[in-house]
């Protein structure tokens, strides 16, 4: 037996659907919409943002436009900004909870689960993050389908 998290047919399938409409989008704004607001149909998620190294926060789950001034874009700004980086496309857990007993003010926005992943520079994709929060757990099978997807996902935003 395998210590490998396994994906079902549904997820499997379910990817296979998101890398197809990312090689569908027409546009940079498209994928990153894409990514923001389509992933909930691999993994369930309460909230969604993706942040560029070059833009800050750029797309929020459920919103037309982000309001940069605003006081959940200005802590996301930060939080990405501080998050770690690696070598290669990367997810994290992060349970908010056990972060910071100073800064509490994720808790007006955010539940306390959150993954991340670090999506390296590509082409002409300049590097960047995309966060999923909710208020349960992820499970090592939805952190490798959300590596893989987002594996996907920046070799279409590089064409």
């Amino acid at each position: 037996m395998t210590d490998q998290p396994q994906a079902n047919d549904d997820q499997l399938a379910t990817l296979l659907q998101l890398g197809r409409r990312a090689r569908e989008c027409q546009s940079a704004v498209e994928l990153r919409f894409l990514l923001v607001n389509e992933s909930l149909a691999l993994l369930p998620y309460r909230q969604s943002a993706f942040w560029s190294e070059v833009n800050g926060v750029e797309v929020l789950s459920g919103v037309s436009s982000v309001e940069r001034h605003a006081p959940y874009t200005q802590w996301l700004n930060d939080w990405f900004k501080s998050a770690p980086k690696g070598d290669k496309t990367l997810a994290f857990q992060t349970d908010l909870r056990l972060l910071s007993k100073s800064d509490n003010r994720w808790q007006e926005w955010l539940p306390a689960h959150l993954v991340s992943v670090y999506l390296p520079p590509l082409g002409r994709f300049k590097g960047g993050r995309l966060m999923l929060a909710r208020d349960t757990l992820f499970s090592q099978a939805e952190l490798a389908l959300l590596q893989e997807w987002c594996d996907i996902w920046r070799g279409e935003y590089q064409h």
